[in-house]
């Protein structure tokens, strides 16, 4: 199975150009949070989550990053997809996660059927074995999302995003369609049989609505789309993505709690972990102690995806991490 990242490296002269000619134009009441910093600001994570991937992932057959011309420096045999080769040029340049994923069916015969997908800040820290069938036919969700009301309640653009899917989803395919949840913070198995179908179903909400550069109020969150339609086709099981999967968030509940939570990770992995950037601003000694708790966290990953390492073997190497306790 093929492993496919997306990544926007906002260092890249001709990626940060297209961010000032994007920022430039575009509407605050259209994109809310969808062009802030926190959206493409890098803490090294890509680097980390291939690592893991060649560490701990079983039947991976090729690497893929999608993105929209810059090429990784770490990994020279990682393939690269640039966003021009299947987005259509009306809709480039784009820094929109939903507006990628909605043009992924476009890869048909280019990567294999089905692939997993990654966002480049999802990172796996326990084995996982990609040829086993019940890991291929595994779909994992988030129980929050069930009971989400049609009214928006939140102006951001991923609760807007899960909102305006499940609208489309009761008009397209029923009011009863069960399992209309958040997906967690997991890869996701694709296969083109559900891409397709979600791009003949929804054209009209993931294809040819207003362009915009960025992650807006106006886009469907393609995951809610494609595990809707991935339940009806049965092409998967459902498994509570919460049980798997640790979420960090930097910024919104402060350092210290960050900091206890990475040694939570450290002291008891789950399959998988994502660290979201959540920090309004670019505040420099903020920024700093983020990077500080994280390069300390990334010693002891580092030595988790060393050959032939274990736990017992990596645990010396989180030793210098500053842990909380909590109050």
């Amino acid at each position: 199975m093929d492993v496919v990242f997306t990544w926007i490296n906002e260092t890249d002269p001709m990626v940060a150009a297209q961010l000032r000619w994007a920022r430039a134009g575009v509407s605050v009441a259209d994109t809310r949070d969808g062009s802030q910093e926190m959206r493409y600001r890098s803490f090294g994570e890509l680097e980390l989550a291939v690592a893991a991937v060649r560490r701990f992932a079983v039947g991976v057959n090729r690497i893929f990053v999608i993105t929209s011309g810059e090429r990784p420096t770490f990994d020279p045999s990682i393939h690269i997809i640039r966003h021009r080769s299947f987005i259509p040029n009306a809709r480039l340049p784009t820094f929109s996660t939903n507006s990628i994923h909605a043009h992924l069916h476009r890869l048909y015969r280019r990567v294999s059927n089905p692939f997993m997908l990654f966002d480049d800040d999802i990172l796996l820290t326990r084995r996982i074995d990609l040829t086993r069938p019940n890991v291929q036919s595994t779909n994992y969700l988030a129980p929050e999302g069930r009971g989400w009301p049609i009214t928006p309640f939140r102006n951001t653009t991923f609760a807007r995003g899960v909102q305006n899917s499940v609208w489309s989803i009761r008009r397209k395919l029923g009011t009863n369609r069960p399992r209309q949840n958040v997906p967690a913070h997991t890869p996701q198995i694709c296969y083109f049989e559900t891409l397709i179908a979600v791009a003949r179903i929804f054209s009209t909400e993931t294809l040819h609505h207003k362009y915009h550069p960025f992650r807006s109020l106006h886009e469907c969150n393609m995951r809610v789309l494609w595990n809707a339609v991935d339940l009806k086709m049965k092409l998967c099981t459902a498994e509570d993505g919460n049980k798997v999967s640790t979420f960090l968030q930097m910024g919104p509940f402060g350092l210290q709690r960050f900091s206890r939570e990475l040694c939570n990770v450290r002291d008891a992995p789950k399959q998988y972990l994502t660290i979201n950037d959540d920090i309004l601003g670019s505040n420099s000694s903020t920024l700093y102690g983020y990077a500080t708790a994280l390069n300390t966290f990334y010693l002891w990953l580092w030595a988790l995806y060393a050959a032939n390492s274990t736990q017992a073997t990596a645990r010396p190497h989180g030793d210098a991490m500053l842990c909380y306790k909590s109050k």
